[in-house]
């Protein structure tokens, strides 16, 4: 039977596989742990994330409130204004309680980390806090503080004027209802609160936080960012089904246990358990199945930096890339020595274009029940 525990720990798997990094002036790596908590850990000098989250010192960050009733207008209007400036820019919108329509703003400049979505820190950890809850993060190097309010998050690094708690809230104007209710997060617990709430935050608004891509851009420019986004969502599909089937079971389980005075009722309780129980093999074989698509982009990540690929399909059990590159050989025999990587093979032969040849390799991955994918 599928258990919350069996969901948290495949979830941490999966996240920790698709480069997540944290920069301070320093790289970091969220990694799991072999029991399965995930932690930050300083990055080889090779890593190079797809979802890099900013430190608060590294960026400014503004709030801003419109008197317009259009999310979608002020939106436009938002994209408009940012055009011009130099850097990295990002917003998000929200709907005040007055009836306009609020806004945080981000500005990040010689951020050149290499990933495709940038994301603030403390929109990642403020955008799930109570209205006017505090939060003092204790980073790697610097300590940042954060509320949340109606119109945006409000934030600032620790140091002059703003040296502590009582200061930060005077400054940021909620001193009079901030009170007690105030959270300490330290450097560690911040790795475990990114596995559980990025995968909401980017099936919300992950199209917020991709780094902008020049015109023109080709297939592998766009797969990355795109693959990242569906490989939360389906994450967060399966956690919210599972719990779902997870607690219909349990609930069903304990009427069985206390039994029923009459006799239909426990007939009609039994089919249920049944019928929820077949669905929680169902869940569990499909987690099982679809997680070995994970090492999938392992073995595609590296072919991006030798070809130009036209599409990917999958197809009876079979990944087939098609594209075109200096030297097609090369290719299969990057596919051919990678251990993750089992029968591949040309599907037609080379076609000559120009100054490159276009390819139709196909290839399984080794350790998957690929009848079933």
């Amino acid at each position: 039977m599928v258990t919350m525990k069996n969901l948290h720990n495949i979830s941490n798997k999966v996240i920790s596989l698709l480069g997540v990094g944290y920069y301070d002036g320093k790289l970091f790596r969220l990694v799991c742990a072999p029991d399965y908590k995930l932690l930050w850990q300083e990055a080889d000098e090779d890593f190079r994330p797809s979802i890099l989250i900013l430190s608060r010192k590294l960026y400014t960050e503004y709030t801003d409130s419109y008197p317009l009733e259009s999310q979608l207008e002020v939106n436009k209007l938002i994209a408009l204004e940012l055009q011009s400036k130099s850097g990295i820019n990002q917003f998000i919108t929200y709907k005040a309680n007055d009836g306009r329509i609020a806004s945080n703003k981000w500005h990040f400049e010689g951020v050149n980390i290499g990933a495709k979505v940038i994301i603030p820190e403390t929109f990642l950890l403020g955008s799930n806090l109570a209205f006017f809850k505090a939060v003092e993060v204790i980073g790697n190097n610097s300590t940042s503080y954060i509320v949340n309010t109606p119109r945006g998050i409000i934030s600032a690094v620790k140091g002059g004027l703003i040296s502590s708690l009582n200061s930060f809230s005077m400054a940021s104007g909620v001193s009079e209802t901030l009170g007690p209710d105030f959270t300490q997060v330290t450097f560690n617990q911040m790795a475990e609160l990114v596995g559980k709430s990025l995968p909401v935050l980017l099936a919300k608004n992950g199209k917020a936080f991709y780094v902008s891509q020049q015109k023109g851009g080709d297939f592998q420019q766009l797969a990355k960012p795109l693959f990242i986004t569906a490989s939360f969502v389906f994450i967060l599909y399966l956690l919210l089904s599972s719990v779902y089937l997870e607690v219909e079971a349990w609930r069903v389980s304990t009427k069985l246990e206390n039994g029923s005075a009459e006799v239909d009722e426990a007939l009609s309780v039994q089919n249920e358990f049944n019928k929820l129980s077949a669905e929680l093999s169902r869940q569990q074989l499909f987690i099982d199945t679809q997680s070995t698509k994970t090492p999938f982009w392992t073995v595609l990540e590296p072919l991006l930096q030798e070809a130009r690929f036209r599409s990917i399909r999958y197809r009876n059990g079979r990944f087939v890339l098609n594209g075109e590159t200096e030297q097609a050989t090369r290719l299969l025999e990057l596919l051919i020595a990678n251990p993750n990587v089992d029968d591949a093979k040309f599907d037609n032969q080379i076609r000559k274009s120009r100054n490159s040849e276009v390819f139709l390799i196909s290839f399984r991955l080794k350790g998957a029940d690929n009848g079933n994918i």
